[in-house]
């Protein structure tokens, strides 16, 4: 594949996100050459480039299984007409260069919804503050139709919304789940988002959930805060949503750009030390290869769990110009996964599917086979 024109200050103006149409004997011949599986080769091919479809929606998620496999993922995708890859929802395929190789099953519309499930319905995602409300980041899912305006916010709120959910799920209590997640836009205050997060904690346990609580987000900016969490939350998680090293102050809201690099690892030390579950969440196709991996390498030690490190996908046609002049080619994300593996491959930190729906690893982490759940 041809490369693109590299602009002064590395990031491009071009409105093209393909350099070139991909081939499946492309994908074969990148396997190959970066001694990768060409399954994973494939989804990363197709979670960077989007889908068409016979479905008439911005955003699409369904399941599917390639070929020849038992294992299923699940894709959340942008509706891009410059996509090789084709989603018949009639006939549950997947097709690039005119072959099927794999079958599409729950093709739907990709909405920002309240709650969602993960880890075979053991993990609760709870969207409680209308993500879809959140503005100010430049490569967030402003394609999204919104199915979350109503609000999960009192205790009253919170402890129908658990009865409804335990009702539904046909349990007697919360002891089934592993996690509760809030992924959340950003509320008023960090102090707003501490008394949430105690709300949460306090009602559920009275349902008998005994899983850890997660939050990922920018928002838990002090010390003092995160020590008043350790003496409120027994099992608690803390992922920091990194999500870039350059251009911070033009891609992020600004109440997150004042978390610079050197604040990160201070508050991610401090996590480790109270005993917290500590990562980050980044966006793999905003930074050059060079920077990316460098910041990495310094931020590291700081993880007591693997990154979340999501696959970037323009949701507009407006956000392409977003991404890292190198990302426009599939090699950048292949370099990046092999990057990632030589910096974590000691730590024993592994990527877990069910986790991200986004990621650069499918069948295979280096030489490890990815087993588990993966929705």
């Amino acid at each position: 594949m041809r490369s693109f024109e590299t602009q002064s200050n590395g990031f491009s103006s071009r409105k093209n996100l393909l350099a070139n149409p991909l081939k499946r004997s492309e994908i074969t011949a990148l396997a190959n050459k970066y001694k990768l599986p060409p399954e994973d080769v494939m989804l990363i091919a197709l979670n960077s480039r989007g889908i068409r479809s016979d479905l008439p929606y911005k955003r699409i998620r369904f399941k599917l299984k390639l070929n020849g496999s038992e294992k299923e993922f699940y894709f959340g995708l942008p509706a891009r007409e410059t996509s090789e890859f084709y989603l018949s929802s009639k006939h549950g395929e997947l097709i690039i260069d005119g072959a099927r190789i794999g079958t599409v099953r729950e093709a739907e519309e990709d909405t920002c919804d309240s709650i969602y499930l993960r880890r075979a319905n053991t993990v609760l995602n709870l969207n409680s503050n209308s993500r879809s409300r959140c503005k100010g980041c430049k490569f967030c899912f402003d394609a999204q139709t919104p199915n979350d305006r109503k609000q999960i916010r009192t205790a009253e709120d919170i402890q129908r919304f658990f009865e409804n959910f335990i009702s539904h799920s046909c349990k007697t209590d919360l002891s089934h789940l592993f996690q509760i997640a809030i992924v959340t836009g950003c509320f008023s205050s960090e102090n707003a988002l501490v008394e949430h997060l105690f709300l949460i904690d306090e009602v559920s346990r009275k349902y008998n959930f005994k899983g850890e609580l997660l939050y990922l987000g920018s928002q838990l900016t002090s010390y003092t805060t995160l020590e008043k969490i350790r003496k409120s939350i027994n099992n608690f998680v803390f992922i920091l949503s990194l999500e870039c090293f350059e251009r911070r102050e033009v891609l992020l809201r600004k109440t997150k750009t004042v978390i610079d690099i050197e604040k990160i690892k201070e508050l991610l030390s401090h996590s480790l030390r109270l005993g917290f579950g500590t990562s980050v969440s980044y966006i793999v196709g905003l930074d050059r290869l060079e920077i990316m991996t460098s910041g990495f390498a310094s931020l590291k030690n700081y993880f007591n769990r693997f990154p979340i490190l999501n696959i970037y996908q323009p949701h507009v046609q407006k956000q392409e110009t977003l991404l890292t002049d190198e990302a426009r080619d599939l090699e950048y994300f292949l370099k990046a996964r092999l990057a990632f593996e030589q910096l974590f491959l000691d730590s024993g930190l592994r990527p877990r599917s069910w986790e991200n729906y986004r990621p650069l690893w499918y069948f295979k982490f280096a030489s490890e086979d990815m087993d588990g759940i993966t929705i």
